[in-house]
């Protein structure tokens, strides 16, 4: 408890809650491309992974934002951190996402942004696209990148990716 009478458990509440209305009043921020990449994937009838480690309550806010702004549901499948028992970089939420879309790990396209999901994407048996944005990620086999999605289309990132 801290000086106030507050525990952890209800402060880690409040500040969940206040990110979590933060993102849902907020405009979606694409980055470069992907949303073209993904409209492609949905009209060309691609199932769609949206695999991530942050918190089921914040992704559904965002995920709420992003049917919002595209008008249609943009994902086959989600998968938070919290949605399985090891989180990136273990390879559960990779696996339980392909899994959930009926395809064998190394037949999905893993496009990620951070060490830790490039390195579940791998650990999971995925070819695995890479653009770096906040932290560098290390040169690594079976890791392909890309400087930005702009630009590209699922045939060129599969072409990078060596398929």
């Amino acid at each position: 408890m801290d000086a106030r009478g507050a525990t952890q458990p209800h402060i880690q509440e409040l500040l969940l809650g206040g990110i979590v209305d933060l993102l849902r009043t907020s405009p979606i921020e694409w980055r470069p491309g992907a949303r073209d990449l993904l409209h492609e994937a949905v009209t060309c009838g691609v199932p769609t992974a949206l695999v991530t480690a942050s918190w089921r309550a914040l992704v559904q806010a965002v995920h709420d934002g992003l049917v919002a702004d595209l008008g249609y549901e943009p994902f086959t499948v989600i998968v938070g951190g919290d949605d399985v028992g090891q989180s990136k970089p273990h390879p559960e939420p990779y696996l339980t996402a392909a899994a959930l879309l009926g395809v064998r790990p190394q037949d999905c396209l893993v496009v990620e942004d951070s060490p830790t999901g490039v390195a579940s994407g791998l650990a999971a048996g995925c070819p695995v696209v890479a653009i770096p944005h906040i932290a560098p990620i290390a040169q690594s086999p079976g890791v392909f990148f890309v400087d930005s999605l702009a630009g590209q289309d699922i045939r060129s990132l599969w072409l990078k990716a060596g398929r």
